[in-house]
């Protein structure tokens, strides 16, 4: 009766861990299967240059020994309190959990065939990631996006696709400083008119 029982309790035994092997082996699978939660992922310490078009406007960013610049033609330094973040937003931004299509039939339905933004980065071994950034979702919470060499059709977070966007519409230049004598005419200026008042 015992070893009946112990047969039996091994039996069983086998058969769950059969189970359990193979729904562990479906999950890994499924895993493997999975889209990456990333559009692309790069060291943003090993970014070297930007290159960001919005709207027919490019500007262009270069990392030099002396911080990044805007390469303007007189590589203007960026704003020290707008700039700060700006890399590590570019190292890869989150994608939605599946992709929306695994091939584009049609870009111009996405706003891609004609897009508002394209952006390239470069790193400091010459490896280019580019990609660019299409039409709002329908609840205006993402942007559809795409990458160069790639079919498949992703969404980004609508947040994150304005501020890459605004490094072309609204470059980080850094704040003009007043020019010598003017704060100081300002002064001079009031009392004069308080004292045309007291006449």
């Amino acid at each position: 009766m015992n070893v009946r029982l112990t047969i039996l309790l091994l039996v069983v035994l086998a058969v769950i861990g059969g189970a359990v092997g193979v729904v562990f082996g479906l999950q890994d699978k499924r895993e493997l299967e999975e889209e990456p939660p990333w559009l692309f992922k790069i060291d943003p310490t090993a970014i070297a240059r930007i290159s960001v078009t919005h709207m027919g406007t490019t500007v262009d960013y270069q990392d030099t020994d002396d911080g990044w610049v805007i390469k303007d033609g007189n590589d203007t330094p960026v704003d020290s309190e707008r700039w700060p973040g700006t890399p590590l937003l570019l190292s890869g931004p989150r994608t939605a959990p599946d992709v929306v299509a695994h091939t584009i039939t049609d870009p111009a339905e996405y706003g891609l065939g004609d897009p508002q933004t394209s952006v390239t980065v470069t790193d400091v071994a010459g490896t280019k990631v580019s990609f660019i950034l299409g039409d709002p979702t329908p609840d205006g919470e993402k942007w559809y996006a795409t990458l160069a060499g790639d079919d498949r059709l992703y969404t980004v977070a609508a947040i994150w696709c304005e501020v890459i966007s605004n490094l072309a519409s609204d470059p980080p230049y850094p704040p003009e400083e007043p020019e010598e004598g003017e704060t100081e005419t300002e002064e001079d200026g009031e009392p004069e008119a308080e004292e045309e008042g007291a006449s």
